[in-house]
């Protein structure tokens, strides 16, 4: 033993030692989460698995709220009783609250519940609608009004999102809303209705209420001339355009205008049998042919088809598949163009091939094509359910792939360039005072039909997508479109339009649930029971 007085100290006791190191270590950590939280408001960081990451701001609109020149308030008016029945309003709050965060300060987030704040009717003059739902409250069914609508005030300008019940596209709409409220500028889209048998009330109430969202939709006089401010044109249907109209929205294109062209140049008469005849007025497809695009009058028929009703006799109907209405796969799709980026789909009535022709200064894409197994059918037509159902592949040749859509950029020549044109009153015009455009954009669609009310019968809500995305590109919005097309697609099955690919997709779900994973469970059971007989066969020799 050393003696007392020699100087040294006694030794520590071990466990003494490795408690006080404990104590020092934990005291350590609790100061590095309280300096974490500290400093954490001023950094944010969010880690996104998701498909395309849709649960995080894409760069432009982190860009533009961090840019934001003024305030901007968000209030999002939420009934709690759907807070408690529903996931979706807790993910919006937290889109909302990201909004906020990426906009350093200058977006402030509140959400209400109109009904407990007594602003009921107030929102509702903002553009907040409520709607009903049902609750099951002491086993009785109860109808209760219920809010989930956004309201952005920037300055005196107020702009609403009435319901909201998803996310799908709600960084679209919020980044837009935002981008026209911080603008002051009302976008407009023309519509111009080539087919007089048609009317933007009657046959396109889907199409306007999708463009509304964004746009202001003004209607255009067939052979007027086309306001420049719109910026934007559709052109639907051909049959009653003439060298007037068809002049009107060349000069519109060489003022840099851009164009939707949907067009039919065979017309099926809806009101006598689907009656099918080739359109005698052929000025817009001829002025196509000159910008890039050729459109055939013929009809497409494809194997990857949609069905279609029919009467057959008063009170009975039947539904047979109808290969003059096609679905477009994404697989036939241009994935790199913004347009067509991660496709949701696509039907066709009637649609008629468009083929590029190469122009000097003119770049063309193909944004859509058939399946490989499909043919054109030409002059004389037969549209008949009963026997367009029995026809699997051309009378003559081999099925091959079709364009029917194209988007064309760059520098177009008049169509008119060097020709005398009717004018409106009838008498003859000179030619046109512009013959080339600055660098624009066109889209080409071998189809009218598909932007009408008709695609309600094929559930064709995707018809409508694609007619916004083509704004949105034609407007030259081209973040705010590759923010639209992050949304997350529609995985299920029963929504796979290629029978082959659905069936297959089918089998694979079912020997995956059916066979493979039960097999896995007994596997592993009888993995465990061997192991467990084997270390009690084994534990009385180790104890020995």
């Amino acid at each position: 033993m050393k003696a007392a007085g020699t100087g040294q100290h006694p030794r520590r006791n071990p466990v003494e030692t490795r408690r006080f190191k404990r104590r020092v270590i934990a005291l350590l950590v609790v100061l590095d989460m309280l300096l974490a939280f500290l400093v954490s408001a001023r950094f944010f960081f969010r880690a996104d698995l998701s498909r395309n990451g849709i649960y995080t701001l894409s760069a432009a609109t982190r860009s533009m709220v961090a840019s934001l020149p003024e305030p901007l308030s968000i209030t999002y008016y939420v009934s709690d009783t759907l807070r408690g029945r529903s996931l979706f309003p807790s993910q919006i709050q937290d889109l909302l609250d990201e909004y906020a965060t990426w906009s350093r300060g200058r977006i402030i987030v509140r959400a209400l519940d109109p009904l407990k704040s007594g602003q009921g009717v107030n929102v509702e003059s903002l553009g907040v609608r409520a709607r009903q739902m049902q609750v099951v409250e002491r086993d009785q069914v109860n109808l209760a009004t219920v809010y989930s609508g956004i309201v952005l005030r920037y300055l005196d300008r107020v702009a609403a999102l009435p319901f909201v019940s998803d996310l799908s596209t709600l960084e679209y709409d919020l980044s837009s809303q935002i981008r026209s409220l911080v603008s002051a500028r009302t976008r407009t889209i023309g519509v111009l209705l080539g087919d007089s048998r048609r009317s933007l009330g009657q046959d396109y109430r889907y199409l306007q209420q999708e463009l509304g969202f964004q746009f202001k939709v003004q209607e255009v006089e067939r052979g007027a001339p086309i306001p420049a401010e719109l910026g934007v044109l559709f052109v639907i249907g051909t049959r009653d355009m003439d060298d007037s109209a068809a002049f009107a929205v060349d000069q519109f294109i060489m003022r840099g205008g851009r164009v939707l062209f949907a067009v039919d140049p065979v017309d099926i008469d809806l009101a006598a049998g689907l009656v099918a005849r080739v359109n005698k007025n052929t000025a817009v497809e001829d002025a196509l042919g000159v910008y890039g695009a050729r459109v055939a009058p013929e009809i497409v028929l494809d194997t990857l088809d949609q069905r279609i009703s029919f009467s057959v006799q008063q009170g009975r109907y039947m539904i047979v598949p109808y290969p003059a209405w096609i679905s477009v796969a994404a697989r036939n799709t241009d994935a790199t163009h913004p347009i067509t980026a991660r496709f949701g789909g696509l039907d066709l009535y009637w649609a008629a091939p468009v083929e590029p022709i190469e122009r000097q200064g003119v770049s063309a894409e193909v944004l859509a094509r058939t399946s490989p197994n499909a043919w054109a059918m030409k002059d004389p037509f037969e549209t008949n359910p009963m026997i367009v159902q029995t026809m699997k592949g051309p009378t003559q040749g081999s099925p091959a792939q079709i364009d029917v859509a194209l988007a064309l950029t760059g520098t177009f020549h008049s169509g008119y360039a060097g020709r005398p044109i009717p004018a409106p009153s009838g008498d003859k015009a000179t030619t046109p005072a512009v013959t080339e455009s600055p660098p624009t954009r066109l889209i080409v669609v071998g189809d009218a039909a598909f932007a009408s009310d008709i695609a309600q019968y094929t559930q064709a809500s995707y018809n409508m997508t694609f007619l916004s995305n083509c704004a949105e590109w034609l407007s030259q919005e081209d973040d705010l479109l590759a923010i639209k097309t992050r949304a997350q697609a529609d995985t299920r099955l029963d929504l796979l339009p290629d029978p082959a690919a659905k069936a297959a997709a089918m089998r694979t779900s079912i020997a995956v649930n059916v066979v493979i994973v039960p097999l896995l469970v007994i596997l592993v059971g009888v993995f465990r029971l061997l192991r467990r007989r084997r270390r009690k066969h084994e534990s009385p020799g180790e104890s020995a």
